[in-house]
C-alpha cells in the first residue's frame, strides 16, 4: 500500500523548510498531496481588491448591500432570458488570464522611468 503525507502549511512554517525540501525528503512509493488554491485565493494571488473578488465571487448578495431589489438584481444577472452564473472554472480563467498590477508596474518603472533617470545622469556628468 503507497504511503502518502499531507504536509500542511503549518508543518512547513514550523520546520522552516521548503515544499521543495519536503519533498526531496519523501522515500520511494510516497506522494504529497499539495491542495489546490480555492478562486477567492486564485483572485487575491492577481492583487485583486477583497471587496472586488466578492462582488465577482456573490454579486447577488453585494447587488443587496446596494439597495437593488431582487427583480432588479435578476435583470441585471440575466442576459438573452438567461441568468449568468459564474462557476469556478471561470473564476479561475478570469484569475489566469489577468496581470498583476504591482509586477506590471515595476517592470515598467524599471524599463522607462529608471532608465531615463540613469540617462539623465550620463548626460549631466553627475
Amino acid at each position: 500500500m503507497k504511503k502518502t503525507k499531507i504536509i500542511s502549511r503549518r508543518a512547513i512554517n514550523a520546520h522552516k523548510s521548503s515544499i521543495l525540501d519536503a519533498v526531496k525528503k519523501l522515500t520511494e512509493g510516497e506522494s504529497v498531496w499539495i491542495r489546490k488554491a480555492t478562486p477567492r485565493e486564485a483572485l487575491r494571488f492577481m492583487d485583486v481588491d477583497e471587496r472586488f473578488i466578492d462582488r465577482i465571487i456573490h454579486p447577488v448578495r453585494e447587488l443587496e448591500k446596494l439597495g437593488y431589489n431582487r427583480a432588479e438584481i435578476e435583470g441585471l444577472l440575466t442576459v438573452n432570458g438567461k441568468r449568468q452564473r459564474v462557476n469556478d472554472r471561470d473564476l479561475y480563467r478570469m484569475a489566469g488570464n489577468s496581470i498583476v498590477v504591482g509586477m506590471l508596474h515595476n517592470v515598467f518603472r524599471s524599463m522607462f522611468i529608471d532608465n531615463v533617470a540613469s540617462d539623465v545622469v550620463k548626460i549631466c556628468g553627475k
